[in-house]
């Protein structure tokens, strides 16, 4: 869980600076790329470790499951709360169209993006936990 939070420390950071230093209105996707990888090393590291004291892949893919849907809820939630404290993002957020902004207000369309953003990253946050689990059980250190 404490490197879950430190994961989306990192991502809410990074989104951060580029909404405030770079003026990115809309999270671009180098943006989101750095802040997903970091994420993935710190799931790559975590799983490698549990990997050498247990000699199995399996607590791999769960922390990494646990790791990366905890840092995406961060993010998710801390993003809203940064988008709601820029100027930049409120100025944007007024120039969406009717629709664009009933949508952002509808709980069921921002439950379901919630959801599937927290949902992806738990699944690649297992599959990068397994793989970084599984080159420390089959290729051992000596």
């Amino acid at each position: 869980m404490v490197l879950g939070i430190v994961g989306g420390v990192f991502e809410l950071a990074i989104e951060a600076i580029a909404d405030f230093v770079a003026r990115e209105i809309e999270i671009s996707n180098f943006t989101r790329y750095v802040s997903t990888a970091i994420t993935f090393l710190i799931v790559g590291a975590a799983a490698r470790r549990l990997a050498q004291e247990w000699k199995s892949t399996t607590p791999g893919w769960q922390v990494g499951a646990i790791i990366g849907g905890i840092s995406e809820l961060i993010a998710v939630f801390g993003g809203t709360v940064i988008l709601a404290l820029s100027p930049v993002a409120q100025a944007a957020l007024h120039r969406l169209s009717a629709r664009q902004q009933q949508m952002q207000q509808d709980p069921a369309f921002v439950a379901a993006a919630v959801a599937a953003e927290v949902g992806t990253l738990v699944i690649f946050g297992a599959l990068v936990g397994w793989l970084a689990a599984w080159s420390v059980v089959r290729f051992p250190e000596k």
